[in-house]
């Protein structure tokens, strides 16, 4: 309960339903539970380098080539 609090007052989310919510028939649906438990989450691998790699299928080798294009051109920014 301390850690919820806390985590409210420093402007967190909290993985907790409201009582009112509830009376009202308000339902979380199983995608918010999920995204919830994700969010609060402390598990991850953060410290691990992402890595690109192109996609094996040509459409979508050509899609990324034509974005990066954009980008490149000032199209888009990044």
């Amino acid at each position: 309960m301390d850690e919820m609090l806390t985590r409210v007052n420093n402007g967190l989310s909290v993985n907790c339903v409201a009582v009112e919510q509830l009376l009202q028939g308000e339902c979380l649906s199983l995608a918010e539970v999920k995204r919830l438990e994700l969010e609060l989450s402390t598990e991850g691998n953060h410290d691990s380098p992402y890595i690109f790699m192109l996609p094996a299928n040509m459409l979508q080798v050509l899609a990324w080539t034509k974005l990066l294009a954009r980008v490149h051109c000032g199209e888009l920014v990044p």
